[in-house]
């Protein structure tokens, strides 16, 4: 989308600077107006933000006014009235004789025509905007608009043209004579490498952002580049990686005081640590995003805490704690009529039973899981259950029974469409029917 830029401040106390400072206030009332609805107001108010400029003189900041004008409306869904703001604009900066200034405000209106879907268009001033740096050497100017064209074409979602153009910029600004921040263009070259399919490539662009990042002190843009690293992560199944930049990302919303941000980031590092078997390190913060459920909710997120703290009980072999979370659970799950997930906790109660030995209990529940699972007519819920109870029958020797839900469990796989679950099933039906064999 494109933003809002605020004027140049001189903040040294000036009297002489007070009505640009208004007309700063003026501009940002009015973005904060339209972007509460009413655009009529805030186009209003930028206009008083316009008139002072222009008493004052400031032809170029008037232009920039101007355009900023355009882009409230053509947000607000007034796109010919902020167009004609624009064309007023570019009037305004041919008058000033000034081109970089004529480059600034062809470019903003360049990413409004890319809002506005008309990309051609768009296109057509971010690089008339870029032959004119180039045509004066302007080595920042021509940087800035490889940028912003580079950003027009992942909003047109052309990700080849948008990398192409990072790539161009990041180029031009390791031979400019100064050094020009590239921090921006790293992150959305990552980003548009993401999109295209690319994580690899988009790790590459990401780790000097996240030095920039980190280098400039600054954690907001550091969330971002982490953020964009760790769906990279998950794509590679790098769960190692995708486990250090959680933890990052868990520690700058706790730092910042997020609580909202700092649980999905928490359940984020669950996810990750259970994935991993790293079943010692998940527990304790479980408990936390446990606790967090309980006092602040939604429902459903302590039905789900629930079910991991009874999964790592349960294979760390704290069976008796296990029992307890899975009962726990099975009441939420029934109270919130959660008939997927009471099955699920039936079925776990079954293998819970099965590893404590009392196979008579691990029959019930699993048979009890597989009737549940048919109400809910989910073939991949009927499936898993059937395969639990499979293999409750072969624990309990009963050979034939362990068959029959060894193959009903494939034929529900199949249903499902997932072959490498069928395959597994009937993998186990091999198996079973070979013991078979053997003990006749």
């Amino acid at each position: 989308m494109v933003k809002h830029q605020p004027i140049e401040r001189d903040d040294s106390g000036s009297t002489a600077n007070a009505p640009l400072q208004q007309a700063e206030v003026f501009a940002k009332q009015a973005v904060e107006l339209a972007e509460g609805g009413d655009i009529q107001a805030g186009a209003g108010v930028m206009d008083q933000a316009i008139d002072v400029v222009a008493s004052q003189n400031r032809i170029d900041l008037q232009a920039l006014f101007l355009a900023r004008k355009g882009i409230l409306l053509a947000k607000g869904g007034r796109p010919d009235e902020g167009l004609q703001a624009f064309e007023e604009a570019l009037a305004v900066a041919r008058q000033a004789n000034n081109p970089r200034l004529l480059e600034d405000v062809r470019s903003r209106r360049g990413l409004v025509f890319v809002d506005l879907g008309r990309v051609r268009e768009g296109l057509s001033d971010l690089e008339a905007a870029l032959a004119e740096a180039e045509s004066r050497g302007d080595t920042g100017q021509a940087f800035r608009s490889l940028k912003l064209i580079g950003d027009a074409y992942r909003m047109a979602a052309d990700e080849t043209q948008s990398e192409a153009n990072y790539e161009r910029a990041i180029a031009l600004a390791e031979t400019a004579d100064r050094p020009i921040d590239t921090f921006a263009v790293r992150l959305g070259l990552g980003q548009a490498r993401l999109a295209a399919g690319k994580p690899t490539g988009a790790i590459d662009a990401l780790l000097p952002a996240l030095e920039l990042a980190k280098g400039a002190g600054d954690e907001v843009e550091e969330h971002r580049v982490l953020t964009t690293l760790s769906e990279a992560h998950y794509e590679l199944d790098q769960r190692a990686a995708l486990l250090d930049v959680t933890r990052r990302l868990l520690a700058l919303a706790e730092g910042h005081g997020d609580q909202r941000e700092a649980i999905t980031q928490r359940e984020n590092l669950i996810t990750v640590l259970l994935s991993l078997d790293r079943l010692d390190e998940a527990r304790p913060e479980i408990e936390q995003a446990l606790d967090y459920a309980r006092r602040r909710g939604p429902r459903e997120r302590v039905l789900v805490h629930l079910l991991n703290k009874g999964r790592v009980n349960y294979e760390l072999g704290n069976f008796a704690m296990a029992e307890e979370v899975y009962k726990e659970a099975l009441d939420l799950a029934e109270a919130q009529e959660n008939r997927k997930a009471v099955a699920t906790i039936l079925g776990r109660l079954g293998a819970l039973y099965a590893e404590m030995g009392d196979l008579d209990a691990s029959l019930n529940y699993a048979e009890l899981a597989v009737t549940k699972a048919r109400e809910i007519d989910d073939p991949a819920v009927v499936a898993e259950q059937s395969i639990l109870l499979a293999m409750t029958h072969q624990d309990r020797g009963e050979t034939e029974a362990a068959r029959r839900a060894a193959a009903r469990a494939r034929e529900a796989y199949e249903s499902a469409g997932n072959t490498a679950l069928a395959a597994r099933a009937a993998a186990l039906v091999d198996d079973i029917e070979a013991a078979e064999a053997s003990a006749a």
